[in-house]
This record gives C-alpha cells, structure tokens and sequence, in this order.
C-alpha cells in the first residue's frame, strides 16, 4: 500500500517559521540565475515604469516580495553570496529577524506608498530603518503622483535621523500622470499637476557614498542633507525645494508643522551637491535652476567629468541653464525645448549662440568633427540630432505649446523652425552624411495657398559642403529636387550639394505603390534627371523600410513609366 500523500500542500500554505525553520537545515543549493524570466528578486522597479495601486498577489511582478516567498527563495540567495541586492518589503516580525540573521549583507528597500499608508507596515518599515539603517545601499519610494494638501505627511520622516553611511542609491519613483509625455519622445517632459507634491526628506547622514539620486515630482525638504555628497547621477523631474527655496516648506511631525533648521536665509539658493563626480545630469521640466539659484553661485557651475546631459522645458530656461554649465566638449547633449505662440526667430536665441561658441569657434573648431545630422520634421515638432566622429551626441528637439491657436499659428511654426536651422546647419557643416524625415500631411494650405514646409535645402547647400551622403523621405526628396530646378532655373551653375555621391531613398524599392502614383514618378525621374545634369552623378540607395537597404543602382535604372 502506498503511503503517497494524496494532498500536497504549497509553499505558501506552510507557516512562515516552519518554512524557515525546514529551509535552515537543507543543503545549500545552486545560486539562482536571473535571466529576466525567472525570479524577479533583482529587477530594478525602474522597468515597471506604469506601476499602478498594487494587489497582494502582484507583488512578485514588481519585485516586492512577501515574507512567504521570500523565505522560500532568499535562502539560495544569500547562502550563494552572489546576490547582494534584496528588494524587501516587511510584514512581520519573522521578516525582521530573517533580515537580521543574513548580516551584513547590504539592503535595497522598496517603499510603496499604499504600503506606508498601512498602520502596521508603515511601522514595520520604519523598524527596518531604524534597526538597519547602516545596511541600506539603496531606497526606493514610490508615489502616486496626485494632487495633495499641505497638511499631508512627508514619507518617513523618520529618514532624517537615520545613518544611512553606506546608501549608494536614492529613487523616489512616480507613477506617471496622464499629461506625462504630453511633448513625446524619449526627452518628453511632465506636465506639473495643480496640487502638492509629497514632501520627501533625506538621511541627514548622507555622504560620499551616495552615487544615484533619482527624484520624480516631489519636494526635497531638508536639501542642505546633499552638501557632503558628490553622486555620479542625478536626475531631476518636477522636483521642488532641490535648488532651494523661497520659504521655507513645512513639515509635519506628529500633526505639527515644522520647517527644515538647517535651511537659514543665507542659504535660500544655491547648487546643494558637489558636481566634481557628476557624470549624468538629467534635468527636466519644473527641476530646472532658477536665475536666483545661478547667480547665487556665481552665474557657472562647472562639471568636469560630466559624460551625458539632458536639458527639458521651455526655451529660456533650457538657455538659462544651459548657458551655466561647462562641461567638457565630448559630453553627449539632450536639449528638449518648448515654445509658445510668442516666439518668432529662434535664430536670434541665446541658444544658437551658445551652440556656436561651445562647436564651432575657438578650440572647438579643432577638436570636433561632425560625422553625421539627422533632422526629423514633423507638425508642431522637428529635432536636429548630430553624432561627432568620436561619438559624442547632440540632439535637441523643439515642440510648440500652440495647440487650438489661430490658423496663422501653423505658419508661425515653420517660421520658427526655418528660422532656427538657419543658424544650426551653419554650426555643423563639416558633417558628411545627412538625413531628412520630413512628414507634414499638407505642405499648402487649402485656403491661403502659403507653403508649410521646413527649408532645409538652402542652409544646408550654402553651409554644408562637405556633404556626400543624403538620406531622404519622399517629401524630402522633393524638397530637394525643387530647390535644384530653381538653381538652374535662376542659371546657378554649380551643383547643389556639390560632393553628393550616394543619395538614398526611404522607401522600400523603386517598385514601391506609392511610386505608381504621378507625383512618385515625379519623385523618381527627377532624380534620373537632376543625376544626368550633375558634373559627377549620384548613386541611389533604395531603402528596405527599417530592416536594411536594398541594392545600390545607379540613377539610369530607376524605372521610367
């Protein structure tokens, strides 16, 4: 007769000290792999961008892991001494006594906000503070995001009077409203919601060993706990109170208001880290230095090993900023600027200016060289992306807020645009490979007749010499056979783009549908046509979408009707 159990009890349906006391005598086992399909006990919470109101039986998605799941899997973990970063969340004493037992292991702690708001694991949490505050490498807090009152707590105040002596990393994670990205694109900016954000403090130990501080739509209320620490990265999105402050932002300590002792009137503004480290610098809408912080440290701050920055918000404070920094020359650049109804001539900004002194004047002219430019032209949104032969990225992007304006507003962003490539191709000309996504639905107006189209054919003839590879859209492929016809037309002599060897075309093959089409067999044979009238012909690259390029042919096989 067999004595199989005819029921079999899960992991989870043991209690936790039988489990723990039944997992303390097995062998060690083989330390787990992560393969990023299995356990997810080292996922980072920054990958789980779109995290919503949590249930218990999604923590594990997320990297949250109950005590249960944890005694059941942490024991390879810790035995193996290969996993050194453990996200937790305590919910019981027998989780404290576990995170007790594996000393010294370092801790990264994961706080949700619905989890805070929890009585007992709000207590729980600051127990594990408190206790093993000289164990925490990482903290991440995650908010909601909504709209709050001044007479809500800040998260753990509890924080400020941790030592903290080892924290490498500090994240304040939030969950994106639905007006974030309203810009698009990777250097989208959030839109700041009416309300208060949650007042967030620091471990007044923080020092040398702080290398990440990533904080998203919060306010910093003790500020002045960064001025030991020299991080590596800092990111900023819709952070109040970083830069300092007007007033001094209340706190609330047991239903008492209080304010930060260590912000005085002296110190009202000013840059609260040291930036002799800082290699990433992320600002973004709403984190931007104030003209009171800058001048308050002299109108510069220098970054001498900054390896990457990323400026987002509108125009005079990205050139604000922007105009503050030196850093070094091989540093990559984001620039995501916005601009109102307002604006008319961006080639008269700060920001051209800028460009030009920083690339193409001085010492500059000599130490770059721009291999490629990519200009991408949309309605309300165009960017100008450039990549230097030892591959240093610049890219700045440009969107209108002109949304619901008169039609004329629609004119005033090609103005604005046109007016700003103007100055830019002038800064870059030594590039040799350009490429234009150009994408505008309808470039006449169906009732005025006006053209809406970006002008790039002419700064980019008269500046751009060196040119000899050209990547276009059909659109853009017009724009460029017109300009050509109106040259000759005008009796110009020279070439366009006179070193132009190879230009390529982004459709998929000379045979595509919408190359049947009368204004496609336009397109194709005044290619032919502009070819055959060059001193040195060009070659034409057909493009195979976003897989590759088709085969390399000459202008006279291009199909004729």
């Amino acid at each position: 007769m067999s004595d199989t159990p005819t029921e079999h009890l899960g992991l989870r349906d043991y209690p936790e000290d039988a489990l723990y006391g039944i997992l303390s005598f097995l062998p060690d086992p083989v330390a787990p792999v992560h393969t990023g399909d299995g356990p997810l006990i080292a996922r980072r919470l920054t990958e789980q961008p779109k995290l919503t109101v949590l249930k218990d039986k999604g923590y594990e998605r997320h990297g949250w892991l109950p005590s249960t799941w944890v005694c059941r899997l942490w024991r390879s973990i810790i035995l193996s001494q290969k996993w050194h970063h453990v996200p937790l969340v305590p919910r019981s004493d027998m989780s404290i006594s576990i995170i007790r037992s594996f000393a010294p292991l370092p801790i990264d702690l994961y706080i949700d906000e619905k989890e805070r708001e929890l009585p007992d694991s709000r207590q729980a949490i600051e127990t594990v503070i408190g206790l093993f505050g000289t164990r925490l490498h990482a903290i991440h807090l995650w908010t909601s995001g909504g709209e709050r009152s001044l007479d809500d707590p800040v998260l753990f105040d509890g924080l400020r009077a941790v030592q903290t002596p080892a924290l490498q990393k500090f994240y304040v994670h939030c969950v994106e409203s639905r007006l974030a990205g309203l810009f698009g694109g990777n250097n989208s900016v959030t839109v700041v919601i009416v309300g208060h954000s949650p007042g967030v403090p620091l471990p007044a130990s923080l020092g040398s060993h702080l290398q990440i501080l990533d904080l998203n739509r919060c306010k910093v209320v003790n500020p002045s706990a960064l001025q030991s620490c020299a991080p590596k990265i800092v990111c900023l999105r819709d952070c109040q109170g970083f830069w300092g402050r007007d007033e001094p932002h209340p706190f609330i300590v047991d239903g008492v208001p209080m304010f930060d002792p260590e912000i005085t009137d002296g110190q009202q503004f000013g840059i609260p880290i040291k930036c002799h480290l800082l290699r990433v610098l992320r600002l973004f809408s709403g984190s931007l230095p104030s003209a009171e912080v800058l001048a308050a440290v002299g109108g510069q701050v220098s970054l001498p090993v900054l390896e990457e920055l990323e400026l987002s918000g509108f125009i005079p404070d990205v050139e604000r900023v922007f105009e503050a920094l030196v850093f070094p020359p091989t540093a990559s650049v984001y620039l995501s600027c916005t601009y109102g109804f307002e604006e008319v001539d961006l080639s008269s900004r700060p920001l051209v200016h800028r460009l030009a002194v920083r690339y193409s004047e001085g010492d500059a002219v000599t130490s770059f060289s721009w291999d490629t430019m990519k200009l991408d032209v949309k309605e309300g949104y165009f960017s100008l992306e450039c990549v230097s032969a030892r591959g240093t990225l610049l890219a700045i992007s440009f969107r209108d807020m002109m949304g619901g304006r008169p039609a004329m507003a629609v004119h005033r962003r090609f103005e604005i645009a046109n007016s700003f490539l103007g100055g830019a191709l002038a800064i870059f000309a030594d590039a040799q490979a350009l490429s234009v996504y150009s994408s505008i639905e309808f470039e006449t107006d169906w009732i005025t007749g006006e053209q809406r189209r970006c002008r790039w054919v002419e700064p980019a003839a008269v500046h751009m010499m060196a040119i000899t590879d050209l990547a276009l859209t059909p659109q853009a492929a017009k724009h460029f056979l017109e300009y050509c016809e109106k040259q000759r037309a005008e009796g110009n002599t020279r070439d366009t783009l006179s070193q132009l060897e190879r230009l390529k075309l982004l459709i998929p093959s000379p045979n595509d549908t919408q190359y049947t089409s009368p204004l496609g067999r336009d397109i194709l044979l005044g290619l032919r046509a502009e070819s055959s009238a060059r001193e040195t012909p060009f070659q034409v690259v057909f493009d195979e979408g976003v897989l590759g390029e088709g085969e390399m042919s000459s202008a006279e096989d291009i199909p004729e009707e």
